[in-house]
């Protein structure tokens, strides 16, 4: 029998078992015949406690320094009462990406996001609402959104939300004086997908899309505004305040302020040293009358001003891992949040970080890839998904092929989701190393021109700094690369030989030595490098789609499907099995024999592993 056709025989047995498809997790809540709120169980394994800890957080509220709210991937919500000395998981009843959380009183509040439909392309909303301070959260699903990535409350019931566009919201923009039930697109009609905004008033914001094309919002009516070419940088966090005061960070070291609401943009008064910031990617913003916090990947330093950009000062964090989002409520106590469930606090205005809370430090395996279809789902599904090891995936070339790619709902929330899927822990987007517009492939001569065209002529240089910055920043024990598929994958051959030669750079303090003097990254030895076999070779490592995964209650086959179709725009079966081989190896490194991470010393619930899922109780066993 054909494996794909034993993989489908195996999924009905289960689904006679009374495993439902995966994608009963994505419907929480539904509505029950009397209008109310009926709880749904979420019936995938992987949307539990011990991955939610894990989980990244995109954005956190305080509405007094004791009491605050983290919201992130896998539906997590964190909440404490006591300033942080106490994090606990409220339920929020979805498993999608919850990207933005804000509170109009300690009672009443709400947290946006959205999740990918398989084989689409695109994303529907999400939409949870809480009128006891997060004991209770409820799904508004009266009306049909898009992805919403941003969103804020002026007072209980009145609103605004920003994100994708459709035939119903060709804005992109919406404001709702009904406490979610109820959204009016602003007026307007946008082409792009909104990536950052923030609003002054229920009449007057400013936003930006992912294009860097800028908005403002003024008497209720999108309107175009001003502002310098981002190139391939995308915006990220922007923040307005009363007076028509703002600021903006992106990618590569983006820091822009406005004066006049968002009008028109430019660099602050005093700007961040240029051979420091354009090695950060800017995410985290929050400001506090003159100060300004910023933050991003790698979260190694976070960035103050205390008098509105004429001056700039670093502090450490004691950690790497990214940092999405910060909230201060005064001058002196703030909070940030980022990658593997990190929230820091800080007393002193900044100057001082203390991690409280963390599903873990580092990943055990990270996945370096040229494009996401490179990626091989099966293998995260059994050394992520079963095994628990925390794994990141950094896929090194971004399209070009329009701007809906990366779109709330678009290619890069869908890459990010189907990793999430297969039991990753995270994945991520390079910007510096853009493919052809129209998707032609290009000899290794012309990959190379291009890159040196959007990195100062230093194509190569950048894309090895950029490997060893990844590596210092995640610690991985392993990392595993794409298949080298022959001269029509040019890019493929060069982030191979880059990331060789990084794993060597990383461990050696002298290479690339600002990373550590600067950046705070410390040097970091690789065990390990793996690279992906064509599909009917035989490696050291081989994964047979068929494997049973105990603790999904599935074959990794079935996992690795599941994640897939959140990329693909129709069904094609995967394949009968996924091979790997040594490519290079520490010298103490213990040997794995068949296993990837066979002979690590990498217990359940260590830095880089999370605790054990249970098997699940329907398996072929039972």
């Amino acid at each position: 029998m054909h494996p794909a056709i034993e993989r489908l025989v195996f999924a009905l047995v289960l689904a006679l078992l009374g495993v439902s498809s995966c994608m009963d997790a994505w419907g929480a809540a539904q509505p029950s015949a009397s209008g109310g709120e009926q709880e749904t169980p979420l019936t995938d394994p992987l949307a539990c406690e011990a991955t939610q800890s894990d989980a990244g957080l995109h954005d956190v509220f305080f509405v007094s320094p004791d009491r605050g709210w983290a919201v992130g991937d896998r539906g997590a919500i964190w909440h404490t009462r006591d300033g942080g000395k106490h994090w606990v998981l409220q339920r929020s009843r979805v498993a999608c990406r919850l990207e933005a959380v804000c509170f109009a009183t300690p009672d009443v509040g709400w947290a946006v996001g959205g999740y990918p439909e398989p084989y689409l392309q695109w994303g529907s909303g999400v939409l949870l609402t809480t009128q006891n301070g997060g004991e209770q959260w409820v799904r508004q699903q009266r009306t049909k959104l898009p992805w919403l990535k941003r969103a804020g409350l002026f007072h209980p019931r009145a609103g605004w939300a920003l994100g994708g566009t459709s035939g119903l919201f060709p804005s992109g923009a919406y404001r709702t004086e009904a406490f979610g039930a109820e959204w009016v697109p602003f007026a307007g009609t946008h082409a792009g997908s909104w990536v950052a905004g923030d609003f002054m008033s229920p009449a007057e914001g400013a936003l930006v899309d992912l294009d860097g094309n800028f908005a403002v919002v003024r008497q209720g009516r999108l309107v175009t505004a001003s502002g310098p070419q981002l190139g391939l940088r995308r915006a990220a966090q922007m923040r307005l305040l009363p007076g028509g005061k703002g600021w903006l960070v992106g990618q590569g070291g983006l820091v822009l302020c406005t004066n006049d609401g968002g009008q028109t943009w430019q660099p602050p008064p005093q700007a961040l040293p240029e051979e420091l910031a354009r090695h950060f990617d800017f995410e985290a913003l929050a400001v506090w009358g003159p100060h300004v916090w910023i933050a991003g990947t790698p979260g190694t330093r976070i960035f103050y001003s205390p008098d509105e950009g004429h001056s700039w000062f670093a502090a450490a964090t004691g950690q790497s891992l990214p940092i999405r989002a910060m909230c201060f409520v005064d001058g002196r106590c703030g909070y940030a949040v980022g990658s593997l469930g990190t929230i820091l606090a800080t007393t002193d205005g900044g100057q001082t970080w203390v991690r409280q809370r963390a599903g873990g430090t580092r990943a055990a395996v990270l996945g370096i890839f040229a494009r996401p279809e490179d990626i091989p789902f099966e293998l995260l599904a059994r050394v992520a998904g079963n095994d628990g090891y925390l794994t990141a995936v950094e896929v090194v070339c971004r399209s070009e092929r329009g701007g809906a790619a990366d779109a709330p709902g678009g290619l890069a929330d869908r890459l990010a989701e189907a990793v999430l899927r297969a039991g990753g822990s995270e994945a991520n987007v390079a910007w510096q190393f853009p493919l052809h517009p129209a998707g032609v492939g290009l000899s290794k001569a012309k990959t190379l021109a291009l890159w040196d065209a959007t990195n100062a002529g230093r194509g190569l240089e950048e894309l090895e700094s950029w490997v060893v910055a990844r590596i210092r920043m995640w610690r991985p024990n392993v990392i595993v690369l794409g298949e080298v598929s022959g001269p029509a994958r040019p890019e493929v051959a060069l982030i191979q030989q880059a990331a060789l030669r990084g794993v060597l750079q990383a461990a050696d303090r002298g290479a690339f030595a600002d990373q550590i003097e600067r950046l705070g990254l410390p040097a970091w030895q690789v065990q390990s490098v793996y690279t992906a076999l064509p599909l009917s070779a035989r490696g050291a490592v081989v994964v047979p789609a068929s494997q049973l995964a105990d603790r999904l209650g599935s074959s990794v086959g079935d996992v690795a499907d599941d994640a897939r179709a959140l990329l693909a725009d129709r069904f094609n079966p995967g394949p009968e099995s996924v091979a790997f081989e040594v490519l290079w190896q520490h010298g103490s490194a213990p040997r794995g024999g068949r296993e990837l991470l066979g002979g690590l010393a990498e217990p359940a619930g260590s830095e880089a592993r999370r605790a054990p899922l249970f098997p699940h109780p329907q398996t072929v066993e039972r």
